[in-house]
């Protein structure tokens, strides 16, 4: 009783909120905005996991990482997932190597589901990029035309594939639930990360505040997303042979050590069976895996 008086504020706020989200009438059709918000409270499945991540620095990192990379899992999925491929590296690493290599590999593969995000993140992010000038394009088409900011934004949404379109459309239906444009436009920004979408942001956030042709402006942007665009392409054509290079070079070392195992078994053997040997093998891993890299922070070029 003494805590629902003292945080009555906050628990009135939940239930308005909770009765906003509920349909206006049985079969009534919810966006995908409000499937979202009936979600954040339910992190997971299970009550206890659900407790264990409810509040949480690493809980918002995650979430974060979903929606970025565009996947529709909740965060105790991620966390078991996590968890799981942990607890199999474990066992197989002490198994194979020992306690040691058992941590080790406990670390590695529980990584994977990071990794996967991160891939599955970078790859959205380039389709984010090549929408995006023909979004602007449309946005521009639309408010000469005579339409409203949010009228044009609903617009472009409707016209632009996925996965920009679904996130234009989220934009607009935050704003229709009351959620203020600054705001919306922030969230936009932050997920879909790029620079592109930043300018975009800054520039419609700016004429806001100060007046202006927002059409000529977006016009003027779109040429510039697509200057950038073509520069980034030259770019990785002039670093495609350091790439290349790191990734063929760390894949020798285990190509070769293959070909050992295979034509000459009794000499490579004790890299295998020995504590030593399995040693020498981790290192020479993640020396390896070091090594690709920096090679490949060697060959990217920030813009």
């Amino acid at each position: 009783t003494g805590y629902a008086f003292l945080d009555r504020e906050r628990l009135e706020a939940a239930r308005a909120a909770r009765a906003r989200l509920a349909p206006l009438r049985p079969g009534a059709q919810e966006t995908e905005v409000v499937r979202l918000l009936r979600r954040v409270e339910a992190l997971s499945g299970f009550a206890l996991l659900d407790r264990m991540l409810h509040g949480r620095v690493v809980t918002a990192r995650m979430a974060g990482a979903l929606a970025r990379a565009g996947v529709q899992r909740t965060v105790g999925e991620l966390a078991l997932a996590v968890a799981l491929a942990a607890a199999a590296g474990l066992l197989a690493g002490t198994f194979v190597g020992g306690a040691a290599m058992g941590l080790a590999a406990a670390v590695v593969v529980g990584g994977a589901p990071w990794g996967v995000l991160r891939v599955l993140e970078r790859r959205r992010l380039v389709r984010f990029e090549a929408q995006l000038p023909e979004t602007l394009d449309t946005l521009v088409n639309s408010l000469r035309a005579g339409y409203s900011f949010p009228a044009a934004l609903e617009f472009a949404a409707s016209e632009t594939p996925a996965p920009l379109g679904p996130e234009l459309a989220r934009a607009r239906d935050e704003q229709r639930l009351g959620v203020e444009v600054r705001m919306a436009l922030n969230a936009l920004a932050e997920r879909v990360p790029t620079m592109d979408m930043r300018m975009f942001v800054t520039c419609v956030l700016i004429q806001r505040d100060t007046g202006g042709n927002l059409a000529e402006l977006l016009a003027d942007l779109s040429g510039m997303v697509r200057e950038r665009a073509a520069f980034r392409g030259k770019v990785a054509a002039l670093t495609a042979e350091p790439r290349m290079s790191a990734l063929v070079l760390a894949l020798l070392p285990f190509a070769f050590f293959l070909i050992l195992l295979a034509v000459n078994p009794a000499y490579v053997q004790p890299m295998l069976t020995t504590p030593g040997g399995r040693l020498v093998l981790g290192l020479a891993a993640g020396a390896t895996a070091i090594g690709y890299v920096v090679m490949r922070r060697l060959g990217d070029v920030e813009m």
